[in-house]
């Protein structure tokens, strides 16, 4: 009982639902007062218990006939009062489509060696031909080097493994730091984290 209560209150703060429900009082009332008359007709008339029968179950079978332009305002009002709704709707099914919500994430980059096997494979693949120590005076060649040496990645994802997700360091005397990125600036210049080097 309490949820068709309920219905009611809302269907009633609606501007079609006050209407229907406006017009199935009217109809209500409308049918009891025909009802009552026909009794009070019955009881001081001089009208047969057949006729009221007959009248009433007239009333209640006989057919409306509305104007078909009627039902046209009617729709179209119908459509107005709607139409809001209708189109945020729409709106919220393409943004479903367009943005699925089961995105793909990144895939993670891990590494899966040691921090001395990893150096070691950067160190020959810079390097080829370099036995012991080499000085390279030619900026240029130094720079291709060190762009093999230092490529992507440097620093790994998969920190919870047992392997060191940045395994690439520089020292100098006492001071050490890790290597996060390294990118060549022009022809003589490499960028190591923030610091510039230039030959």
């Amino acid at each position: 009982m309490g949820s068709i209560k309920k219905f009611i209150r809302k269907s009633w703060h609606d501007t079609v639902g006050s209407k229907v429900i406006a017009f199935l009082i009217i109809s209500i009332l409308t049918g009891i007062g025909f009802i009552v008359s026909s009794l009070f007709q019955l009881l001081f008339g001089e009208l047969s218990l057949s006729k009221v029968v007959a009248s009433t179950k007239y009333f209640l079978t006989s057919e409306v006939v509305f104007p078909l332009w009627l039902i046209f305002i009617f729709l179209i009002i119908l459509l107005s009062i709607y139409a809001k709704k209708i189109f945020n709707y729409l709106i919220q099914i393409r943004k479903r489509k367009n943005f699925p919500s089961d995105i793909n994430e990144p895939e993670k980059i891990c590494i899966t060696e040691t921090s001395t096997s990893f150096f070691h494979r950067r160190m020959s693949e810079a390097f080829p031909d370099v036995r012991g120590l080499g000085w390279f005076n030619n900026p240029k060649i130094a720079i291709q080097r060190l762009e093999v040496l230092l490529k992507d990645p440097l620093v790994f994802d998969n920190w919870e493994s047992e392997f060191h997700t940045d395994p690439s360091w520089w020292f100098r005397a006492n001071h050490n730091m890790k290597i996060d990125f390294a990118t060549k600036i022009d022809r003589s210049t490499f960028l190591l984290n923030h610091d510039r080097l230039k030959n």
